[in-house]
């Protein structure tokens, strides 16, 4: 059950009671990207802290508990209630909590400390919920004595109650300025009362069933309800009547919510789901799911999906009007769409489906007969169930060999209203032992796919149902090979799609790679390309030539056996003309003209659809792992894009990258998700996700000692990435694709004396505008322009994209920034030639070091680098925070 919902102020998150952990959905993304695991029972109420940065939780273990938004980390417990706790709220400027609880009490907490202040007791019987007004001044509590009563915080005294119910009251909630209550009780209405007198307003009557849940809308022009007659209802605050419902839950409503612009209305209820409702015509918009196994769903009515599983989602399937069962795999080419639940929020256009009633059925197949290597034909058996026979489909070893359209078309022999189709399976790359086929067909429209027939089948080492290479792998004395290509591309022919740090970030992965996989594989085993446009000679740039190449010789030399990296590090691109576009640009390009130019694109970018048929050629290895960091300039705002480059990652990406894993059996980590950008920052001197990866080399991913498992690998990255992101005030979420089963490998053996050798970038310290005047605010030496000069010059690393370590960041012009970035101060006095400095670190309104100098004023630029080395000094005495994720 959905107990309990709540948006963030800034409506970047959705927040989600379910059983006894809190859910944290990221509206940007439509991810559920953390849960808040800790409560021993049930969780009854969540509220997000008026800055968004916490989250507080209610539960039946009779506690209230802190949580770190950005981390998901408790921060402290709240505890002293004798009975469960079933509402919580933070006061409006986020220092106190206030609780409510079945032992009678409300009771008001230091935020900060955890320590109760005072406890409200004038209720006689179970609080149910509990609210602050907007100002603070006031406490409001309601619960099983049929009454809601009103408090002064400060003091403790109860001033009034609000009495009419003839049952428990189960919601209470202020209005936006704070001259209403409104109350929801068991006795099926909501009611509306003036604050100050404690007069009825309007009684809401019209739900058959308990008011669990109110709200109102933040105009403070309707408000909400949620009833045990499985519906919400809005209502107008002015008249009392009743404006519309939103129908669609299979269970009781348990908690509604407005979304902080008003647009949209939340509910959550006992069928286990949150939907999303459009506020001004109360339909259905979308319904977000979670399952015990930590996984989630986006659904739309009309089919539409997003989920961390498109391929297989447990627990998740289609069941149409005429109880047909379409399983999540089967919608996957059409409904699989990126970013639902953001593409809703921003009223973005989505892609056409048909209803779901209106899909055609897939055909039925079955494997006829026991494959046999010899002879490299399969049998398979296809039926048609109405919807016809289109496209078919063999994969072998999560690789695909096979596509053949429209097969039943063709001479075959029916048996029994099947067919019977021989495909020829000689293109298959095989390993030693048990090898997999998987067959699928589509309908005739090549809309929906059928459900999959599999089978295995053994090959012996002596078996002549491998080709040459795939023999010698079998060979005893045969060492599997490790095969990389890094590349790195900062610079193209137009300067102002230049990057900083791709080149660089490809070196430091080739050096952590030639450390670690040589230990794992030995070095003479190892294979290694790189390619950057730092490098002097033509044959090392990240031209299409050179990238071609190196694929290419991975596919004359390797194995099945062997292990294939590839890092792709620089822009990467969508198409918004064609579906499911991704494409790498490489060195050649030398304009944005490609993206109308088809030639162009061929000699410049390499395509997801190139990168399909390079990592599934024909005895590649079958265990591959593709990096991208890519990206597309680009800044959100001015002031912001002064901490980052943005890297474009649209959602197609997403949709490109799920079939490339589809057709290649390669498991994929991107650098970004949904929320569109992934970031190279001088604060981490690198792109963000390669920092993580290479954070996880040092000693974060390594498992055993020294083994580093790509899997643990790339999960370690996408938990460290957003944080690294929030530091900067960004957001990025990584994303993992691998086929399903597929368990992860060691790639690497780093002890602790190689673990050091990483080359990861020293997290810097970020120094905004300088702040420098007398005590009367003026700067008689001019001296705030010359120290200014001075710490650009020291920020500036000595060479573009070679990520050179300085050590601070200097944002010239940016007055706020992120939380934990710095302010440098000078105030100063002329006494003749001399000057008396006071020099100070500021961190927000708090002074972490100061220092005072006397200094000679004759050579003002000496002066000026003088102040400027000591301001970094000070700086540097700073601890950093988060610096190791």
């Amino acid at each position: 059950m959905v107990e309990y919902l709540a948006f963030s102020p800034d409506g970047r998150y959705v927040l989600a009671a379910d059983g006894n952990t809190a859910r944290l959905w990221d509206a940007a993304t439509g991810q559920q990207i953390r849960s808040l695991e800790g409560h021993s029972d049930w969780v009854s109420s969540v509220a997000f802290s008026p800055d968004g940065r916490y989250v507080l939780t209610g539960s039946a273990d009779k506690t209230a508990r802190l949580w770190d938004a950005t981390t998901g980390q408790q921060i402290r417990s709240f505890v002293g209630h004798t009975d469960q706790v079933r509402s919580v709220a933070f006061s409006p400027d986020g220092r106190y909590i206030l609780t409510g609880s079945h032992d009678k009490t409300a009771r008001l907490w230091d935020a900060a400390t955890g320590e109760q202040i005072r406890s409200f007791t004038g209720n006689k019987g179970m609080v149910e919920s509990v609210a602050f007004s907007p100002d603070g001044h006031f406490v409001l509590a309601g619960g099983y004595d049929k009454t809601a009563h009103l408090w002064d915080a400060a003091t403790g005294r109860q001033i009034r109650s609000f009495a009419g119910h003839t049952r428990w009251v189960n919601s209470v909630a202020f209005s936006p300025d704070g001259s209403s209550v409104l109350t929801g009780s068991s006795d099926g209405t909501a009611r509306l009362w003036d604050a100050a007198t404690g007069q009825q307003i309007h009684l809401l009557a019209g739900q058959t069933g308990w008011v669990d849940s109110v709200a109102f809308s933040p105009d403070g022009r309707s408000v909400l309800t949620g009833s045990e007659d499985d519906t919400a209802q809005l209502w107008d605050t002015a008249t009392g009547q009743q404006i519309r419902p939103f129908e669609g839950h299979t269970g009781l409503v348990t908690s509604v919510a407005f979304s902080p612009n008003g647009r949209f209305v939340l509910s959550g209820g006992g069928d286990t789901t949150t939907r999303l409702w459009d506020a001004a015509s109360g339909k259905q918009l979308v319904t977000l799911l979670s399952f015990d196994n930590g996984g989630w769903a986006v659904t739309d009515p009309e089919g539409r999906y997003d989920s961390n599983d498109p391929d297989n989602t447990p627990g998740l399937v289609w069941v149409t009007d005429s109880n047909r069962v379409i399983e999540l795999k089967q919608l996957k080419g059409d409904y699989y769409t990126p970013n639902l639940l953001a593409s809703i929020l921003k009223g973005e256009r989505l892609p056409e489906v048909k209803g779901l009633d209106l899909v055609p059925a897939p055909p039925e197949v079955a494997i006829a007969s026991p494959y046999q290597p010899e002879s490299k034909r399969l049998s398979l058996s296809i039926a048609d169930q109405g919807g016809g026979v289109g496209r078919l489909v063999v994969s072998v070893n999560d690789r695909k060999v096979a596509v053949l359209e429209h097969p039943v078309a063709e001479p075959a022999a029916s048996k029994a209203g099947k067919t019977e189709v021989a495909v020829d399976l000689g293109a298959a790359t095989l390993k030693p032992g048990e090898n997999t086929i998987t067959a699928y067909a589509f309908d005739a429209g090549n809309q929906i796919r059928s459900h999959e027939a599999t089978a295995t089948f053994i090959v012996a080492a002596n078996s002549k149902g491998f080709g040459a290479r795939a023999d010698d792998a079998m060979n005893a004395d045969y060492k599997p090979q490790f095969y990389g290509i890094v590349v790195g591309t900062s610079r193209f022919g137009d300067p102002s799609m230049d990057l900083q740090y791709p080149a660089h970030d490809a070196e430091s992965m080739m050096t952590g790679l030639e450390i670690g996989v040589g230990n794992l594989f030995g070095k003479e085993n190892v294979h290694l390309r790189l390619l950057t446009t730092d490098a002097k000679e033509e044959s090392g740039q990240p031209t299409k030539a050179n990238i071609a190449a190196a694929f290419a010789d991975v596919m004359q030399k390797a194995k099945p056996t062997d292990v294939l990296l590839a890092y792709l590090s620089g822009h990467g691109v969508n198409l918004h003309t064609e579906k499911d576009s991704y494409y790498y640009l490489t060195a050649d390009v030398r304009s944005l003209d490609f993206e109308n130019n088809p030639a162009l694109r061929e000699l410049s970018t390499v395509s997801a659809t190139e990168l399909r048929q390079w990592l599934g050629a024909k005895n590649m290895p079958l265990k591959e792992v593709l990096i991208l960091d890519t990206c597309a300039a680009g800044a959100a705002n001015e002031e912001l894009s002064k901490l980052a480059e943005q890297r474009d990652v649209p959602p197609d990406q997403r949709r490109a990258i799920e079939f490339l894993k589809d057709a290649t059996g390669t498991i994929i980590l991107m650098g970004s998700a949904a929320d569109k950008f992934s970031y190279e920052a001088p604060k981490y001197g690198q792109g963000l996700l390669t920092w993580a990866l290479l954070n996880g080399m040092r000693g974060r991913s390594i498992e055993d000692g020294s083994r580093l498992n790509v899997t643990h690998w790339f999960q370690n990255a996408s938990e460290d990435v957003p944080q690294l992101a929030q530091s900067i005030g960004r957001r990025q979420n990584p994303r993992i694709a691998a086929p399903t089963g597929m368990m992860g490998f060691p790639v690497a053996l780093l002890d602790p004396a190689d673990q050091a050798k990483i080359p990861l970038a020293a997290i810097k310290r970020e120094l905004l505008h300088l702040s420098c005047h007398d005590d009367h605010d003026h700067d008689p030496l001019g001296l705030a322009a010359a120290v200014r000069e001075q710490l650009r010059e020291i920020s500036q690393p000595s060479g573009r994209g070679r990520g050179t370590d300085v050590p601070i960041v200097y944002i010239d012009g940016m007055i706020e920034g992120p939380a934990d970035s710095l302010t440098p101060k000078i105030i100063y006095s002329v006494n003749g030639t001399m000057v008396s400095l006071t020099l100070r670190i500021d961190q927000a309104d708090n002074t972490l070091k100061e220092e005072q100098l006397n200094l000679s004023s004759a050579d003002k630029n000496a002066l000026a680098s003088t102040v400027a080395a000591k301001l970094v000094e000070l700086a540097g005495q700073v601890p950093l925070k988060g610096a190791n994720p």
